[in-house]
């Protein structure tokens, strides 16, 4: 069998619900919030926010309430969080270049 690669996108939640991963990210920015700048309950407040509709400056609105001014390093820690995510397993089988057949297998989730 030859060496296939493929990349994949997942533009509506098909293999990796989007308020998965954003749930994570909230949940890691929480841990380092409270570590170093001893600030609570980021997740809850986030999540209720994305919950809610709401899909931009979520971090602002957050901090900008809790009266933290500089608040760089804890919107970084949500872009440098290694968000590891368990893909559904799909069989595909490919001929002549063209995948023929698409498949979930097993879901994680």
């Amino acid at each position: 069998m030859n060496n296939c690669k493929v990349l994949a996108f997942d533009m509506d939640d098909t293999l990796y619900p989007e308020a998965k991963f954003v749930e994570s990210g909230f949940r890691a920015v929480d841990e380092y919030a409270s570590k170093k700048y001893e600030i609570k309950d980021f997740h809850n407040q986030a999540l209720s926010l994305f919950k809610s509709g709401v899909r931009t400056n979520i971090f602002d609105r957050i901090l900008l309430k809790l009266k933290v001014k500089n608040h760089t390093e804890i919107v970084k820690s949500f872009w440098r969080y290694i968000v590891i995510i368990s893909l559904k397993f799909f069989c595909m089988r490919m001929q002549n270049g063209h995948l023929i057949f698409f498949q979930k297998i097993k879901s994680l989730f």
